[in-house]
């Protein structure tokens, strides 16, 4: 199976989890905020990929807590609490989550390796963003 297959096949399991558990009648989650739904945090993309002290920026990409809190953004070894949460409406391949987070003043100028940890699980390294 090719990785983007597997991508696809992880959203939609994804999807049809958080479908399962958003459709009680008190409208509350089974699962506690703290409990990652069975995959490591993945990052397709960064919205701006440039950005400079309080902007806000979104990390796009699946495998977040709903609880904006439990996912931690790390640039150059400073850890930023998630500012928000969503769904992409709609969902499309790995593009399934969003989180957002205000770009703290002090970041070392620059490129820098930007991941997500949910739980003390990490994110792919291989993304970047330009702090300026």
């Amino acid at each position: 199976h090719s990785m983007a297959a597997m991508r696809r096949l992880v959203s939609l399991i994804i999807v049809i989890a958080f479908l399962a558990v958003s459709c009680g009648g008190n409208g509350g989650s089974a699962y506690s905020p703290t409990v990652p739904l069975q995959t490591d945090p993945y990052i397709a993309r960064i919205n701006p990929t440039a950005a400079t002290a309080g902007d806000v920026v979104s990390i796009i990409g699946f495998g977040f807590s709903a609880e904006p809190t439990f996912n931690v953004v790390v640039i150059n070894n400073v850890e930023i609490f998630a500012d928000s949460y969503a769904l992409m409406t709609p969902p499309s391949g790995d593009e399934i989550e969003q989180l957002t987070f205000t770009v703290p003043a002090g970041l070392t100028v620059g490129a820098q390796m930007i991941y997500v940890i949910v739980v003390d699980v990490p994110s792919n390294t291989d993304q970047t963003i330009t702090i300026n």
